[in-house]
């Protein structure tokens, strides 16, 4: 029994201590300016939902968002973006006030993205 529990301290995980100091060290190293100024605005922000109509009515009549736009997008570009292969993507972006969000559901098509090796 003492040997098992000696096999399974060496595959342990890494204590929070050496991952905090490892941290430390490369702000450290990489100067002042990697652990700058903390950000004042978010650009935009974008959730997936599995079924973009059945989501608008919750955001537009529970929480009060206005919809503002509403695209279509078959593009390769996006396939690489996401890693979603062979998709078509839906997009609603909602507004309240001045903070505006995108509602994105992504309509898989046959073909998927490969599994990455190891």
């Amino acid at each position: 029994m003492l040997q098992a529990q000696t096999r399974f301290s060496r595959h342990h995980r890494t204590p929070p201590q050496v991952l905090v100091a490892l941290v430390l060290l490369l702000l450290m190293l990489l100067g002042p300016t990697a652990a700058a100024q903390p950000a004042s605005t978010v650009e935009g922000v974008a959730l997936t939902v599995e079924d973009l109509d059945r989501a608008l009515p919750f955001y537009r009549d529970v929480l009060h968002f206005e919809l503002v736009d509403t695209g279509t997008v078959t593009d390769e570009s996006i396939d690489r973006l996401f890693g979603v292969f062979g998709s078509r993507l839906r997009s609603a972006t909602l507004q309240l006030g001045t903070e505006r969000i995108t509602l994105l559901e992504f309509v898989c098509g046959a073909r998927h993205r490969p599994p990455l090796p190891g």
